[in-house]
């Protein structure tokens, strides 16, 4: 009874266990993912053992000998005239559910009406006009982020004139790693 201390001091040192997002962590491997088949590149559609009701699919990039470095949640399509409504409600939605487990967001809106429709604007300029973005730093260490996750980001975008949907992604500290490979096969 003497030592312990030393029990408590090996379980202090044990290094925290990776955070599981929507059920899957940093570097698990490609077979460990239940993958349709393997493709061409490192990027497949799959069942996430946690899915969330927001999201119709996920995608992850995962190579053989990386592993899992990212995951893309993939929101309903909303069309009609009502969609920029839907859409940014279920960005909303998301952003809190983000944020309540890992603190406040940089969010960017470039909403200008210039004639066109939002969705047209989007798809013209290629480019994201709502969005939200979780760098690493040193908010996420006042809200228990694991140190496996590099960033999460979310973004509103659009298929075609009136429609819409959101995309939510993190990315693990390896995906630099990733992002390397891809490089070198383009």
């Amino acid at each position: 009874m003497r030592y312990w201390w030393i029990g408590a001091l090996l379980a202090v040192a044990q290094p925290a266990q990776a955070q599981a997002v929507f059920g899957l962590r940093m570097g698990t491997p490609t077979t460990e993912l239940s993958l349709p088949k393997l493709q061409a590149t490192d990027t497949y559609t799959v069942q996430v053992p946690q899915p969330q009701p927001e999201f119709d699919f996920y995608m992850v990039t995962a190579p053989p000998k990386i592993g899992l470095c990212r995951i893309l949640a993939i929101g309903q399509v909303y069309k009609g005239p009502d969609a920029e409504r839907q859409v940014l409600a279920t960005f909303d939605r998301i952003k809190a559910a983000v944020e309540k487990d890992y603190g406040e967001g940089e969010q960017m809106s470039r909403r200008e009406r210039d004639g066109r429709g939002w969705a047209e604007q989007l798809r013209a300029d290629n480019g994201t006009f709502h969005s939200a973005y979780w760098p690493k730093g040193l908010s996420y260490t006042n809200y228990g982020i694991s140190p496996d996750i590099r960033s999460i980001s979310m973004d509103v975008k659009a298929l075609s004139t009136g429609e819409l949907y959101v995309v939510l992604r993190y990315e693990f500290t390896n995906v630099l790693e990733c992002r390397a490979l891809e490089k070198g096969s383009g």
